[in-house]
């Protein structure tokens, strides 16, 4: 994966396995903090009513019509299957509340819970 920043796994993580899932999620547009250790991205939908379902479905704070992300596991310290199978599922409902998913960007967010 020439070119691509390398995700700082947990200690005790299957990092050969954990990289394929990971660059799936950077695919559809997540994206690694700017310490490796942690995913993140802003869901844009083209209603309040929508964004506001998708932060009841995922408890996230948000702002009119986004909601951002940043998952990160604390204890060890690292991005790990935790936090990639949580990515997935906010990919999964957002798709389901049919996000924008046109050309959204990753956004940092004032209100982000890290």
């Amino acid at each position: 994966m020439a070119g691509i920043v390398q995700p700082r796994f947990s200690d005790g993580e299957d990092g050969n396995r954990l990289m394929a899932e990971t660059a799936a999620l950077l695919e559809s547009k997540w994206a690694l903090d700017e310490t490796q250790q942690g995913l993140e991205k802003t869901f844009n939908f083209p209603t309040y009513a929508k964004a506001l379902k998708f932060n009841r479905l995922t408890a996230s704070p948000q702002s009119y019509k986004s909601v951002f992300y940043h998952w990160t596991t604390h204890e060890p310290r690292g991005l790990s299957s935790k936090d990639i199978h949580m990515a997935r599922l906010c990919d999964d409902k957002a798709n389901l509340l049919g996000h924008s998913t046109g050309s959204e960007t990753v956004q940092k967010s004032p209100t982000s819970v890290a």
